[in-house]
């Protein structure tokens, strides 16, 4: 009888710790899914506005003096918005690391709301004509710049992503 108790106790034990087997290697592969999912995302992000640098360079340096100054000008500084994206992307992953660790640096300081904007809608790639500014109620904010820069920016851009030929209406 004891040493039927003492199997039954035995085969039970075995049982659950496969089960918690199991559920580790569930949550493993879920984690491992996950982090496959983001570095496809951060591969993305970082690759896009390097293939318009590089595109974009490669039009004014191949065709730049055929092309007219303000054609060049729209090209240039294209170039130079998409190198800040890419910058700012690179620096987003680097605090997804300080965030990581449990430290999180908010600057907050007064902003213009208006050259907020338009520093995001450069940074979202697209063209001031793109962009309609209505109203802005709200002349100065109290923010982090590069964070809401940022934000904004993703919304824009999803904006132009996902209605290309909508005009994309902004009231603050």
């Amino acid at each position: 009888l004891v040493a039927g108790l003492l199997v039954a106790v035995a085969v039970r034990r075995t049982d659950a710790a496969a089960r918690e087997r199991e559920e580790v290697l569930d949550r493993l592969a879920r984690s491992d899914a996950a982090k496959t999912a983001f570095l496809r995302a951060v591969s993305h992000d970082l690759t896009t506005p390097a293939a318009h640098i590089a595109a974009l360079a490669e039009t004014v340096h191949v065709r730049g003096a055929e092309l007219a100054p303000d054609v060049r000008a729209t090209l240039l500084r294209r170039i130079d918005a998409n190198a800040h994206r890419l910058r700012d992307d690179i620096g987003a992953l680097l605090h997804l690391g300080e965030l990581a660790d449990g430290h999180v640096a908010v600057e907050r300081r007064p902003l213009d709301v208006r050259e907020l904007l338009r520093r995001a809608i450069a940074r979202a790639g697209l063209d001031e004509g793109q962009v309609v500014l209505g109203r802005l109620e709200v002349s100065t904010v109290r923010a982090d710049a590069a964070k809401v820069e940022h934000a904004i920016a993703n919304l824009l851009g999803n904006a132009a992503k996902y209605a290309p030929d909508a005009a994309i209406d902004v009231e603050v």
